[in-house]
């Protein structure tokens, strides 16, 4: 969401018949059967992932295009498009931090290509290589797009498996294969294997959404900025009454 109250939704199999994914953008306190008032197509393909910057620019993870496009606020015209061989991409999510630097999670989901971190400089472009890579031995095993950089500069990522799931927090300055300097996992933080999207408030409280499956009973879980190990979550929303099956993105204002 913008500045303006504007919400920005990646759409996974939208745009038509071409079915390769768009940007849908509503109107503040859109409510109801109402249309977008934009879409985003240009070099949009099968996006997971959506972020803005602090000038409201409108930033997509093109899982199946390997890419990162940025749009301008307002017009949303194709500003630049970061692709290609040096790049690393296969952008699982993304954000972008307070000096406009872009850090991306990526996973093709295949067996030729291990998960990784991926930061670019705020104004990397083309094939640009990444400023630094994080991984692929640093304990990454199925990130599935939950990312966030908190005010000290530590990096958050969700990280999915049956007996990996958790979310992860590498240094500032993590590179290479860096463990993290701590995790959030095990049974009391009721983090199951499929762990999928990270935000923080303004105090830097972590939530995270988890569920037991693609079509399981889901939780949203709050833990203290300073979370670590198995710890039981501060506060939690599940049960029959939350409606929530399988919750992937979250935000928080």
């Amino acid at each position: 969401m913008d500045t303006r109250g504007h919400l920005y939704v990646a759409n996974l199999y939208g745009g038509g018949t071409s079915g390769d994914g768009n940007i849908l953008v509503f109107a503040p306190n859109a409510n109801g059967n109402r249309a977008p008032i934009a879409t985003i197509a240009q070099d949009v393909y099968y996006p997971l992932g959506v972020a803005l910057d602090s000038s409201g620019n409108v930033y997509v993870a093109n899982w199946q295009g390997a890419s990162i496009t940025e749009y301008a606020a307002g017009s949303y015209h194709l500003m630049r498009k970061i692709q290609g061989a040096y790049t690393g991409l296969y952008p699982v999510g993304l954000t972008i931090d307070s000096e406009g630097k872009i850090y991306a999670v990526n996973n093709c989901g295949c067996s030729s290509s291990l998960p990784t971190i991926t930061v670019y400089a705020s104004t990397a472009n083309n094939d640009a290589r990444p400023l630094r890579t994080i991984g692929p031995e640093s304990q990454l095993y199925y990130p599935q797009g939950g990312i966030v950089v908190d005010a000290k500069g530590e990096i958050l990522v969700t990280n999915a498996g049956y007996s990996r799931a958790g979310v992860l927090v590498f240094a500032r300055r993590a590179r290479g294969d860096d463990k993290p300097i701590r995790t959030i996992s095990g049974s009391k933080t009721q983090i199951t294997n499929n762990v999928d999207g990270l935000a923080l408030d303004s105090v830097g409280s972590i939530y995270v959404t988890a569920s037991s499956g693609s079509s399981g009973p889901g939780s949203v879980l709050v833990f203290t900025p300073t979370a670590k190990g198995n710890v039981p979550p501060i506060r939690e929303i599940v049960g029959t009454k939350t409606g929530l099956v399988a919750p992937a993105g979250i935000a928080v204002r």
